[in-house]
């Protein structure tokens, strides 16, 4: 009896966060890893520990684990893995180097997910799909479009860039998006031929009268 009282007069009860899930500990630990150790608790130096694993404990009444386990991110090029306590996304994106543009997508089960939120401990696999850049240039504007659609009038619908019948673009609307691409589009401007007898008027994105005078219906 006289060994349980004392034991319960040193012995303290602490909260163990273990991924968010509470457990109660009574322990005479008098540090975070005898807490842990207490608690049933196996911790590597991947793990995210607070307070640190060599704090005391005398005034602290809840710990903090995450426990580290493997992740794998794909890429159209390549796959990595890390044992990591990391669940941030866009956090252990950045720890292979790769930096998220805007239109960029991370998936889980197929799913687009929001790559700043923390991930269900039971995911460890993730894919990484960066979007294709445009370099857009209209007139004196250049500019970058990210997209995932499959084709130039799809990238340019989506992102509400819209074509007059008379404007000029430098590529095929069905053109393939599958990687980086330079596009630019003539805007039509309305103008005015005056001949002898007769002037026509119009708009064209014409660089040369003879081109002009074609998109205006006017024979050569």
């Amino acid at each position: 009896v006289g060994i349980s009282l004392i034991w319960l007069a040193l012995s303290h009860t602490y909260t163990v966060l273990v991924d968010g899930e509470s457990i109660k500990v009574r322990t005479t630990a008098l540090k975070v890893s005898g807490v842990l150790r207490a608690a049933g608790f196996d911790v590597s130096n991947q793990d995210r520990i607070a307070p640190d694993k060599e704090a005391w404990v005398r005034n602290q009444s809840v710990i903090s684990l995450e426990k580290a386990r493997e992740i794998t991110i794909t890429t159209p090029e390549e796959e990595h893995s890390l044992f990591t306590a990391e669940n941030i996304p866009a956090n252990l994106l950045d720890e292979f180097g790769i930096t998220l543009f805007p239109q960029d997508q991370v998936l889980v089960n197929g799913q687009v997910i929001d790559p700043l939120m923390p991930l269900n401990e039971s995911v460890s696999l993730i894919q990484y799909k960066p979007a294709s850049a445009i370099n857009l240039i209209i007139g004196e504007r250049e500019s970058t479009l990210y997209t995932h659609q499959p084709t130039l009038g799809e990238a340019l619908e989506d992102a509400d860039i819209q074509l007059a019948p008379q404007d000029r673009i430098s590529h095929d609307l069905m053109t393939p998006i599958d990687g980086s691409i330079e596009i630019t589009i003539h805007r039509a401007q309305p103008v005015k031929i005056s001949g002898m007898a007769t002037s026509f008027s119009g708009l064209t994105a014409a660089a040369t009268v003879g081109d002009a005078l074609e998109d205006l219906g006017v024979p050569l």
